[in-house]
C-alpha cells in the first residue's frame, strides 16, 4: 500500500487532486487522509507513516485561525527537525500563488523535494503531479523487491566462554558493542587487511551448549548483523584412529545423529515372558555439506606443513609435540554430552568416515539456511580434546580452544584477502 496524506484546506483544490489521485492504478481512494490544517496534520505525522505528503502551502495553524500564508512552510520546518515525527518519505508542495511559489521554491529545493505551482486553469501541473507519484510508487515497491546487501563480513559464534574468549585474543581490537533491547553480549572488530580493504567482524556467546543455543544466537546475529559468513568455533569429540587429540576438523557434512524415528520390535516370545519390547532407531538425517570457496582455502592451508607446525608453536611450550593435522570431514551434531563408547559406536554406524561429534553445528547451518536473503555461508572449525568416552580428560581444553580460534582466524583473512 501507498499511503499518502493531503494538507489542503480549500475544497475545490481538495476535490482536484482527489480526481487525479483516483485515476493513478494502486492508490485507493477511500485510504488516502486528508487534513485541512497544521495542528491536525501534526497529529497524524506522530502516529503514522507515509509515503507522500501532499501539502498546500497556505494553510491555518488551527481550525479555530485564518490562513497563514507559511503554515505549509511552518509544518515542514516542524516536522523535518524534531524526531518525534513520522517524515514522509517525500513531500510534493502545492501552491496557486506565483508569489509564494517563487518565494518558498527555494526551501525545497534545498531539501530535495518538489514544489508545483497549482494552476485551475494549466493542466501542467496535473503532469507533474501524477508523473511525481507513479515515479515514487515505483520506487517503493523496487525497494521492497531488492534483496538487501550484507551489513557485517564475519560473525563468529562459540558455545562455551572459553571458546569466545580465545577469539577476543586472537590478536585483534575487540570492543563491545551494544544492542539496544539485547541481552546478548557483541565484540565487534574492524580488520585492515595488507590490500587496505576493512572487514568487519562480530562475535559472541551463546547463553548455553547445545543446539537450541546455538541457533537462536545464529538467527539473532544474522537477523541484527548481515553477515556475509557466519563461523563456529570451539571443541569436539574425535573418533579414536581417525583423528588424534588437538587435531582440527572443518565439518562437511554436519548432521544431528538424533534426526530420525524410534519404532518398537516386538518380540512375541519376549512379550509372553513379560519382557521389554526392543526398541529401533530408524535415522533420517539432512546433511549440511561445507562451501567449495571454504574448502579450497582450509586445503591451502592443511597442506602447508611450515604454517602447521608455526601455528601449533604458536601456543607455547606446553604445545602438543605431535604435528597438527587438519581434517574436512563427517561430524555428527546431536543434544547430549558423551561419555559413553556403547552411543557414540551406535552414531559411528550413520557415517563410514565419521571423524567425531559435537553438539552445535548442525543448528548453526540450518539458520544459515532457513535466514531470509542475504543469506550467510557458514561453516564450523573444532578442535578434538577427547574420544566419547568415559575416559575425559581436560588436557587439550585449553589447547583447543586456542587452535581453533587461530585457525578460523586465518582462513577469514584468506576469505578476504
Amino acid at each position: 500500500m501507498f499511503n499518502i496524506l493531503v494538507v489542503e484546506d480549500e475544497a475545490d483544490k481538495l476535490k482536484h487532486i482527489f480526481q487525479l489521485l483516483s485515476k493513478i492504478e494502486g492508490i485507493d481512494i477511500d485510504k488516502v487522509d486528508h487534513e485541512m490544517d497544521v495542528k491536525s496534520a501534526k497529529k497524524q505525522l506522530l502516529v503514522k507513516s507515509y509515503d507522500l505528503l501532499i501539502l498546500d502551502i497556505l494553510l491555518p495553524l488551527s481550525k479555530d485561525q485564518d490562513i497563514d500564508e507559511e503554515g505549509g512552510i511552518k509544518l515542514l520546518d516542524e516536522i523535518t527537525t524534531r524526531p518525534i515525527y513520522k517524515v514522509p518519505t517525500h513531500i510534493i508542495g502545492l501552491t496557486a500563488k506565483e508569489e509564494i511559489f517563487q518565494a518558498t521554491s527555494k526551501r525545497f529545493e534545498q531539501n530535495i523535494l518538489t514544489l508545483i505551482r497549482y494552476s485551475q486553469s494549466d493542466i501542467e501541473w496535473e503532469s507533474q503531479l501524477i508523473a511525481g507519484i507513479k515515479q515514487r510508487m515505483l520506487a517503493k515497491t523496487a525497494s521492497l523487491l531488492a534483496v538487501p546487501d550484507y551489513d557485517w563480513d564475519i560473525a563468529i559464534i562459540c558455545a562455551l566462554r572459553s571458546e569466545l574468549e580465545a577469539n577476543l585474543q586472537n590478536g585483534w581490537d575487540w570492543k563491545i558493542k551494544p544492542i539496544q533491547h539485547d541481552d546478548t553480549i557483541y565484540h565487534e572488530t574492524t580488520i585492515e587487511l595488507a590490500n587496505g580493504r576493512q572487514i568487519k567482524v562480530i562475535a559472541a556467546c551463546a547463553i548455553r551448549m547445545g543446539m537450541p543455543a546455538t541457533g537462536t544466537l545464529a538467527m539473532k546475529i544474522i537477523t541484527t548483523f548481515r553477515p556475509k559468513f557466519i563461523v563456529m568455533t570451539g571443541i569436539m569429540a574425535g573418533v579414536t584412529d581417525r583423528v588424534e587429540l588437538g587435531d582440527l576438523v572443518v565439518i562437511d557434512p554436519s548432521w544431528d545423529w538424533g534426526s530420525g524415528k524410534w519404532i518398537s520390535k516386538e518380540d512375541e516370545e519376549k512379550e509372553q515372558k513379560n519382557e521389554k519390547a526392543k526398541s529401533l532407531f530408524l535415522i533420517d538425517p539432512y546433511q549440511f555439506t561445507l562451501d567449495t570457496m571454504i574448502k579450497k582455502e582450509v586445503n591451502l592451508l592443511a597442506d602447508d606443513q611450515s604454517y602447521l607446525f608455526a601455528l601449533r608453536k604458536s601456543y607455547g611450550t606446553s604445545a602438543p609435540t605431535r604435528d597438527l593435522k587438519i581434517h574436512i570431514g563427517a561430524v555428527a551434531s546431536g543434544a547430549s554430552v558423551l561419555s559413553d563408547k556403547a552411543t557414540f559406536n551406535k552414531i559411528k554406524d550413520q557415517h563410514r568416515k565419521l571423524l567425531g561429534v559435537e553438539m552445535e553445528a548442525y543448528a548453526l547451518f540450518t539458520a544459515a539456511e532457513c535466514a531470509s536473503r542475504p543469506k550467510p555461508t557458514a561453516f564450523c572449525i573444532k578442535s578434538v580434546v577427547d574420544f566419547g568416552d568415559s575416559d575425559k580428560v581436560d588436557d587439550y581444553q585449553d589447547y583447543g580452544v586456542f587452535i581453533s580460534s587461530r585457525f578460523t582466524k586465518d582462513v577469514i583473512l584468506r576469505l578476504f584477502q
